[in-house]
C-alpha cells in the first residue's frame, strides 16, 4: 500500500520581503503571497487529499483554505506543525540580529545542532521532539490516505530530515523552502520516497523571472 504524504511551506508573507525573522507571530500573506497560493492549488487541484492539516498560524491556515476550496475534505490545525518559536528575535532584521547575536545568529543558520536559544525560543532539537510524534501518528492512522500537510520553512525541513534520515548538523544544506515550495514523500512498506522536495513549478513570477535571466 502507497501512502502519499504533500507537505508545503505557506505562501510569501510581509516578513519575509522585509527580511525579518518570523515564528509565532503573525505577519499576514503579501498579494504575491496569495497568487503563490492560488497557483499551487490550481496545480493540486486533481489531487484527492483526504485531509489538510496545518499549521494554526494565520498565514499557513490562509494557505491550507486557499488549496482547500478545491477540495472536499477537513482542515485540522495541529499544533505540532507550527514555526521553530525565535523568541524575541521574532520581528527583528536578520542584519541586526547578526550584528546584536554573531555566536548565535551564526549558529542557527549555519550549525543548527549547537543553537541553543537564550532567548526565550525553540532548539532545533525541541522543533523535532514536537514533530515526530506527529508524523508517527499519522503514518500510522492514516495509511494509504492522501494528505497535505501545511507548515514553515523549519518545521518542514525537520519533516523532511525526518523522512530523509537527514541529521541535525545538515538540517540547512537541504534544498531551499521557498514559499508555497511543494515535497511530496511516498511511504512504501514502510520506506519513504522522496519524490518532490521544494518543487516550485507552479509559481508563475518565478518562472518569470528565470525567463528575464
Amino acid at each position: 500500500m502507497k501512502t502519499p504524504r504533500s507537505i508545503t511551506r505557506h505562501g510569501e508573507r510581509q516578513w519575509n520581503s522585509e527580511r525579518r525573522l518570523h515564528g509565532w507571530q503573525e505577519s499576514p500573506l503579501t498579494a504575491l503571497g496569495v497568487c503563490q497560493v492560488q497557483w499551487l492549488g490550481e496545480a493540486l487541484r486533481e489531487v484527492a487529499f483526504t485531509a489538510i492539516y496545518t499549521s494554526p498560524s494565520q498565514r499557513t491556515r490562509t494557505t491550507a483554505e486557499l488549496i482547500g476550496a478545491h477540495h472536499a475534505c477537513d482542515i485540522l490545525p495541529q499544533d505540532a506543525l507550527r514555526d521553530l518559536c525565535k523568541g524575541d528575535w521574532e520581528r527583528k532584521t536578520r542584519e541586526e540580529l547578526r550584528q546584536r547575536e554573531p555566536e548565535a545568529f551564526t549558529a542557527f543558520w549555519s550549525r543548527p545542532h549547537l543553537y541553543w536559544p537564550v532567548n526565550g525560543g525553540e532548539s532545533f532539537y525541541n522543533l523535532r521532539e514536537r514533530v515526530q510524534p506527529f508524523l508517527h501518528s499519522v503514518l500510522e492512522e492514516q495509511k494509504g490516505e492522501t494528505l497535505l500537510l501545511v507548515t514553515h520553512a523549519a518545521t518542514l525541513k525537520t519533516i523532511m530530515a525526518f523522512f530523509d534520515e537527514c541529521p541535525m548538523e545538515r538540517l540547512w544544506e537541504t534544498p531551499a523552502a521557498y514559499p508555497t515550495g511543494l515535497c511530496k514523500v511516498v511511504i512504501e512498506e514502510q520506506k519513504p520516497l522522496i519524490e518532490l522536495y521544494g518543487d516550485i513549478s507552479h509559481d508563475r513570477e518565478w518562472a518569470n523571472v528565470q525567463g528575464r535571466s
